[in-house]
């Protein structure tokens, strides 16, 4: 109403509608503070056109109060909204550097049981070796005995080889996901606020 008034060349009336509508919206539980930016500002420029400078002034300070309320608020908001954001990544991080130690843990457990596996077959063939000794009649039927064993023992230093292998593989693959991860969170964060 106060836009059609501008038009019809009615200022005082225009002037009207918008300090009826600041009182309205000042009763406002929780008013929008864009409207009053806007209404302010439409005061100013009336009272500017009439050549009222000190009202287009007091009009204008409101205004730029106003404007830096909102301002501060805003920055206030994101600057909670970052924080959050911190707080968050650090957790992500700090799960991420625990899952990664228990995956290290896991694959020293695993090293340490196929030493412990080594150990076992070594003292079991240094028990044949004696009892090649001690029994030279079963002579023969001890050697082949003992490579059956170092056969299994090669076959389990080559399975050991292989879950190597593949522990190594699929700690690369998840670095590589982690890095994807993280270059994708930075472009997020790049692109979302610049």
């Amino acid at each position: 109403m106060a836009e059609i008034a501008l038009k019809n060349k009615k200022p005082e009336r225009a002037k009207a509608y918008l300090l009826s509508a600041l009182m309205e919206i000042t009763k406002s539980s929780v008013p929008d503070q864009n409207i009053i930016l806007s209404i302010y500002e439409n005061l100013s420029e009336i009272a500017e056109q009439e050549n009222n400078l000190a009202e287009a002034i007091r009009y204008h300070k409101v205004y730029m109060e106003t404007f830096k309320s909102i301002y501060n608020q805003e920055q206030l908001e994101l600057g909670k909204r970052l924080e959050a954001q911190f707080d968050k990544e650090r957790q992500q991080q700090q799960l991420i550097r625990m899952q990664l130690e228990t995956d290290k843990k896991e694959q020293q457990l695993r090293l340490l049981h196929t030493v412990s596996l080594q150990q076992k077959q070594q003292y079991e063939n240094l028990k044949l070796h004696e009892e090649n000794q001690r029994k030279e009649l079963e002579l023969t039927q001890l050697e082949s005995e003992k490579r059956t064993q170092e056969l299994k023992l090669s076959r389990l230093e080559t399975q050991n080889r292989a879950q190597d292998i593949l522990s190594f593989k699929n700690e690369i693959s998840y670095k590589e996901k982690i890095n994807k991860y993280y270059v994708a969170l930075i472009l997020f964060f790049y692109w979302f606020y610049y």
